[in-house]
């Protein structure tokens, strides 16, 4: 039976928790991969998998959002493709590797093996270049322990705002 030396195991106890959420903010994402179509109890939908670009702080961190395909929630499908700078219309395959901005905010997880801890769930999809929203903006300020930054949006994976 495999065991370790007492130097790794030393290490393996002091290392941190894989999954410490991202402090809430604004931060650089690229889609990493095509949107999966999946099929749920009310319906089909498409995940999206985003990924902070390498060279960033952060970078390799993920986030995820689902998008159905319900007419009631077709706001959030417009609100990820007017993010990108495309049409509707839009096949998803040429979006991967591209950039946009995306509000992550930190929510307590409701099921699953994380149930009851903090997580980070995504928030809003925003355009890689411009000004923040008002909207974001006021939800912004009101977070505690949000991490101030006057990086230009662009520039960095980390939370801008």
């Amino acid at each position: 039976m495999p065991k370790l030396n007492d130097e790794v195991a030393a290490k393996v106890e002091a290392a941190e928790d894989g999954f410490a959420p991202l402090d809430p903010g604004v931060y650089v994402f690229q889609l990493k991969e095509d949107v999966e179509i999946k099929e749920g109890p009310k319906g089909q939908y498409w995940k999206w998998t985003f990924e902070i670009p390498e060279g960033q702080p952060n970078a390799g961190r993920r986030v995820w959002t689902n998008t159905s395909l319900s007419e009631a929630a077709f706001f959030k499908l417009k609100e990820i493709f007017s993010a990108f700078g495309v049409p509707t219309s839009t096949d998803t395959a040429e979006l991967v590797g591209e950039k946009i901005r995306v509000m992550v905010i930190q929510t307590t997880a409701q099921q699953g093996s994380r149930k009851g801890q903090i997580v980070n769930e995504f928030g809003k999809a925003l355009p890689l270049e411009g000004d923040l929203p008002d909207d974001v903006q006021a939800q912004l300020a009101a977070t505690p322990n949000m991490t101030k930054d006057a990086a230009p949006a662009a520039a960095e994976s980390k939370p801008l705002f």
